[in-house]
């Protein structure tokens, strides 16, 4: 019964509140979505549309593709491989091979 009233409420004091309420709800409901869309492309495979995960291979955290087997690096993230893996090749040889 109150809820009846209360919408009995707005219409006779305010008939474009539901109105304006309504598109509000909307106007939300479309900028979540498009913020969504956006979030969910960001995490998705260039090649096959997979979602990424994300791997932590040497303390670099790099993206790759369950579905495809692609894996993505983000700018620098190379050279930080390459760097680990040269100083681990080094501690080898210094290991391995004393002066």
């Amino acid at each position: 019964m109150s809820r009846r009233l209360e919408a009995q409420f707005f219409v006779q004091n305010d008939p474009n509140f539901l109105r304006n309420l309504a598109r509000s709800a909307a106007t939300q409901k479309r900028e979540l979505a498009s913020a969504n869309a956006a979030e969910e492309h960001w995490r998705r495979c260039p090649s096959c549309g997979g979602k990424l995960a994300e791997n932590n291979c040497k303390g670099v955290i790099i993206d790759g593709c369950p579905a495809c087997g692609g894996i993505w690096l983000d700018k620098g993230e190379l050279e930080l491989l390459l760097r680990a893996k040269r100083s681990f090749w080094t501690a080898v040889r210094e290991t391995l091979l004393p002066a």
